[in-house]
């Protein structure tokens, strides 16, 4: 893959769709407060057009804006974890997007493998996205953006049944409260099997067995990039 494509994947953000999506059941995007909506996303439009992902800084989201992007997709970091981030500090970070003129419409939480073959580690792992979760309806964002992880070396029916069970019991239950969405991105990777499309069209009822509400705004985003490649 060349450079000018992993730079397009890193603007854009183009590969968050799943290969399964297709068959999962739409939901609505969640509503966006408009007092923070940026001025350059008209009303009827239901996506914004081009989102640029990045690090969290009050100069990043003036530079985003004054670039023409319409969104930012937040990067989780050492620094910018739920963790690390206070009521007081969230809010600062939305008034100062406020004040930059952009909406911050995701939050980025890749690296964390959700079907650890430990079950301890699992169970950490889920608890730290459901933070994230979180920390996303804070900011006031429509999506979280993520990867499956997977376990090396065990059966894909095997993975596929760990994976459904995580999202439709730990994650689903979250975002139904929250009213968010979750993408999960197809980045070919050897520990994100559950999104990878070779993997998921060789397993059985992934489709039919999980229900994820999923972000329409990523398959948009995929559609326009191939156009565009087109």
């Amino acid at each position: 893959m060349s450079s000018k494509h992993l730079d397009r994947r890193q603007l854009l953000k183009a590969g968050g769709a799943l290969a399964f999506a297709a068959s999962a059941r739409p939901s609505t995007v969640a509503a966006v407060d408009s007092s923070t909506r940026s001025p350059l996303i008209r009303d009827d439009n239901r996506y914004p057009k081009l989102t640029m992902i990045t690090r969290y800084s009050l100069e990043r989201l003036k530079f985003a804006a004054s670039a023409g992007y319409e969104c930012v997709e937040l990067v989780r970091d050492d620094s910018f974890t739920p963790e690390k981030l206070s009521d007081s500090q969230i809010d600062r970070i939305k008034a100062e997007a406020k004040q930059a003129q952009i909406r911050i419409l995701s939050l980025e939480c890749g690296w964390i493998n959700h079907i650890d073959a430990s079950l301890a580690d699992r169970r950490a792992r889920n608890r730290e996205f459901v933070r994230c979760l979180e920390l996303a309806h804070q900011l006031g964002c429509s999506f979280v953006g993520t990867l499956s992880g997977g376990m090396p070396g065990q059966p894909i029916d095997a993975q596929v049944k760990a994976f459904t069970e995580v999202v439709n019991e730990q994650y689903v239950p979250v975002c139904e409260r929250l009213d968010l969405r979750m993408g999960w991105e197809n980045f070919p990777d050897p520990e994100n099997f559950a999104t990878s499309a070779s993997r998921s069209r060789g397993s059985s009822g992934l489709g039919s067995e999980l229900r994820i509400p999923f972000s329409e705004h990523f398959v948009q985003l995929v559609i326009q990039d191939l156009r565009s490649c087109l």
